[in-house]
């Protein structure tokens, strides 16, 4: 099947906003200048959305909040962004929130849909100085809900290039870059709570990770493990995880963006970086084996 692509990207985000899965692409054109599209994908072809858009950024991130997409953050080459915009599937608007998080880029978010919020966590200022602390967004303003005394027992650690996924009503956090070397964590966010699993089979450590959840199970692919780039496949289905043996793969990369999308009953992968250049192929997992769309 051969589709309509989006450019060539890596670091931007892909969510699903209601039916759809939504992505809204930043590239690096040249050094020191970014674009900024929004794309919808119906599972069989890739629409560049017309409309307002946000300010151009990299590095950015969003969730869902059961109404609007949200977007958070990221850097405009020079300076670290604190904005909120909302897409309602048409256009993206500024939100004006009385309660701000730090600016920063290379965070986690992800909707979490059994309260209608989008639950925020780490990352890096503008100082380059880590964060570890969570941010709910909830009824258009931000919450601070970071676990006191912040601890490495209660909170993950400060960290970013992490990926977060969900069911309806449980975020699971995994790995990321503390500054100085990669993890292979696994923390899950209640809601309310952190807690640090212990799982008997980890994936290797990395950032720049995928990860997405069919509702039952997470699916974790590739990343980097210092400069080596990853393309395995992970199951955990909230015991352990489970390295896949598929007979097709998408190449090494991190960077890329991987949704579950509902109304195709698979999770999609697009685009990352393979260490040569950015990558614009959209590949499909079904369970057990992975198939390029584009």
């Amino acid at each position: 099947m051969s589709i309509t692509s989006p450019t060539k990207c890596a670091h931007s985000t892909l969510i699903n906003h209601t039916s759809n899965t939504t992505g809204v692409l930043l590239n690096t054109n040249g050094s020191s200048k970014y674009t900024i599209n929004t794309w919808t994908f119906d599972g069989t072809n890739w629409t560049l959305a017309t409309g307002t858009q946000p300010s151009v950024r990299t590095q950015a991130a969003m969730g869902y909040d059961e109404t609007n997409t949200v977007l958070f953050g990221g850097h405009n080459y020079s300076t670290y962004l604190n904005d909120t915009w909302l897409w309602n599937g048409a256009n993206w608007t500024l939100a004006k929130p009385t309660t701000v998080p730090i600016a920063r880029s290379r965070h986690a978010m992800i909707g979490l849909k059994s309260n209608n919020s989008v639950v925020m966590f780490g990352g890096a200022r503008q100082d380059r100085g880590l964060l570890n602390d969570t941010w709910i967004w909830q009824n258009n303003n931000w919450t601070n809900v970071t676990p006191t005394p912040t601890n490495f027992t209660n909170s993950p650690s400060g960290r970013l290039d992490s990926a977060m996924a969900a069911t309806s009503i449980l975020v699971l956090l995994f790995g990321g870059v503390n500054g100085s070397h990669e993890l292979n964590d696994t923390w899950t966010w209640n809601g309310l709570n952190w807690t640090k699993l212990t799982p008997a089979t980890s994936p290797g450590i990395r950032s720049g990770h995928s990860l997405a959840c069919d509702g039952t199970n997470y699916i974790l692919f590739g990343g980097k493990n210092s400069n080596k780039r990853l393309n395995d496949t992970w199951i955990f289905n909230g015991i352990t995880w489970i390295k896949q043996s598929p007979t097709t793969s998408p190449s090494v990369r991190n960077g890329a963006q991987m949704v579950y999308h509902t109304g195709l009953g698979k999770t999609i992968l697009f685009g990352g970086e393979n260490g040569v250049g950015n990558l614009n192929d959209t590949w499909a997992w079904d369970g057990s084996n992975w198939m390029r769309l584009s």
